[in-house]
């Protein structure tokens, strides 16, 4: 039995269920809405189908153009994100370069007031003082250059 006979026995069967009638297989009936049916297929074949391939090249180029679109703007952001982090990490290193130098004067002063034969006043909290001073400022540059890696 193929796909024509379904249609046929399916018909046959509804019209019996729904109106009472029997009609057979050879019934000119039958002929009429099969020739109907080709007809019908034939004018959805040549209408639907090129609509159809239409709508699947629009699609196509649709998600063509959203997926360039996101990649560019994906890569924009990321340039943006760059230079951002080229522009702070410029900035850190200045900051540690300035921090470096401001310690190296500090030590340059002590060194100065220590090698004089009196020592300063209240030397050894400016010592302490010193001493603390430097600490943090190497922390603070070993975490800076750490980040900056």
């Amino acid at each position: 039995m193929n796909e024509k006979d379904d249609f046929i026995g399916d018909i046959i069967a509804e019209v019996a269920k729904k109106h009472g009638i029997a009609i057979s297989r050879d019934d000119p009936i039958l002929e009429i809405i099969l020739l109907n049916q080709v007809l019908l297929t034939r004018y959805l074949e040549q209408t639907l189908t090129p609509t159809l391939k239409a709508i699947r090249e629009e699609r196509d180029f649709a998600v063509k153009a959203v997926s360039e679109v996101a990649t560019e703007a994906r890569e924009n952001f990321l340039s943006e994100q760059r230079a951002l982090h080229e522009g702070w990490k410029t900035d850190m290193q200045r900051l540690i370069d300035g921090q470096n130098e401001a310690l190296k004067q500090v030590v340059i002063q002590t060194a100065t007031a220590l090698r004089k034969s009196q020592p300063a006043p209240n030397y050894r909290k400016h010592f302490i003082a010193l001493l603390c001073l430097s600490l943090f400022l190497i922390s603070a540059i070993v975490l800076f250059y750490g980040v900056l890696r």
